[in-house]
């Protein structure tokens, strides 16, 4: 039997990112970052329940939060100028 943590999810998503990065073009990586985008909030409530979903990346605390933001902010400064967000 298999229970899915939040750093399993997490080293899921990295690999993921991982493998964009390398192999991946322009096209993908974009849609990857929006792809996480979009599902931050689901992960947010998932692992940390009750949690605010107004938080800006800056003042976030959660450790886990920080670092999905992480993963969409190194795919974004890959893209550099191809998406303006």
């Amino acid at each position: 039997m298999h229970f899915v943590t939040q750093i399993w999810q997490l080293n899921v998503l990295s690999n993921i990112v991982k493998r964009a990065l390398l192999f991946g073009g322009d096209e993908e990586l974009l849609v990857l970052s929006e792809t996480l985008e979009a599902n931050k909030n689901v992960f947010i409530q998932k692992w940390y329940p009750g949690t605010s979903l107004n938080v800006s990346v800056e003042s976030e605390s959660q450790p886990g939060v920080q670092y999905f933001n992480n993963l969409v902010q190194l795919l974004r400064n890959w893209l550099g100028d191809y998406i303006k967000m």
